[in-house]
């Protein structure tokens, strides 16, 4: 059942009144996040969601389900329960076909690129409130057809997959560790002028760039960055391809592709 009472009001027992609801739900919404700093903007789709056992005890575990369709591209769900008193969370939380092409404007704060395709998806157990972390992130994760192309329009770096089925992330501790890490047709080219410098390291070397990625700590200088420990990387159907006019002659180095296993008996 559910139930509703006026905020402050006291039985002539001089104990509070509980509330408790036993579910709230909100079916087909929408929601738009826009961050103008970095210009980033997304748009939820289709939002639907359900919390179980509200109660004004605040001690008591509040359960709760969430989905919805991106309008860039891609689903999430979350399911789980939160205790509000203790401030902890747990949920599995999915996530398929997650366009990343709203990050550009994110991207292009760093480098002189074009994330021209890609998708991410992901799937696992988040934390939040635990001793030894403020939020925690542990299952599968995998970037799927990334292409990043330079301002010309010629692709730079791409693969079909990077994927892993391992990823332990937690922030406060901030810390990432990937058991193996697997990255499936990788492409790209590298260009060697001939002042030695390469079309990748002038992709990255955009001047007037936004906060670093590595910043440095104001007391002792040292830099402060996000360890991510990988142990080994599997590479399947590499296929890069790079030339150096920095020698002379010049030359273009191609690495053939690998030929097609060929079918059992």
């Amino acid at each position: 059942g559910s139930g509703v009472c006026s905020a402050g009001l006291r039985p002539k027992s001089g104990r509070p009144v509980g509330v408790v609801v036993k579910s709230v739900e909100l079916a087909d919404g929408g929601v738009t996040f826009a961050d103008r700093g970095t210009g980033v903007a997304l748009a939820l789709e289709r939002v639907t969601a359900k919390l179980s056992g509200v109660s004004s005890d605040t001690s008591q575990p509040l359960a709760f389900q969430l989905s919805a369709a991106l309008k860039s591209g891609g689903q999430i769900g979350v399911r789980g329960s939160a205790v509000p008193a203790k401030g902890t969370l747990q949920a599995r939380v999915e996530a398929t076909a997650l366009a990343l092409a709203p990050l550009q404007p994110l991207t292009a704060r760093y480098a002189s690129v074009k994330l021209a395709g890609g998708e991410a998806a992901l799937a696992g157990t988040l934390n939040a409130g635990a001793k030894n972390a403020r939020l925690g992130f542990a299952g599968s994760a995998r970037l799927s057809n990334i292409a990043v192309d330079d301002t010309a329009g010629t692709r730079l770096i791409g693969w079909k997959s990077l994927a892993t089925d391992s990823l332990r992330l937690t922030l406060t501790p901030d810390k990432a560790e990937i058991d193996e890490l697997r990255w499936t047709a990788p492409t790209g080219k590298l260009a060697i002028a001939t002042d030695r410098t390469s079309n990748i390291s002038r992709a990255f070397a955009r001047e007037g760039a936004g906060t670093p990625l590595i910043a440095k700590d104001d007391n002792s200088g040292d830099a402060v960055g996000f360890p991510v420990p990988i142990r080994p990387v599997r590479l399947e159907q590499g296929h890069p391809e790079s030339s150096t006019a920095s020698v002379h002659p010049a030359f273009v180095a191609q690495t053939p592709r690998p030929p097609p296993t060929p079918p059992g008996p």
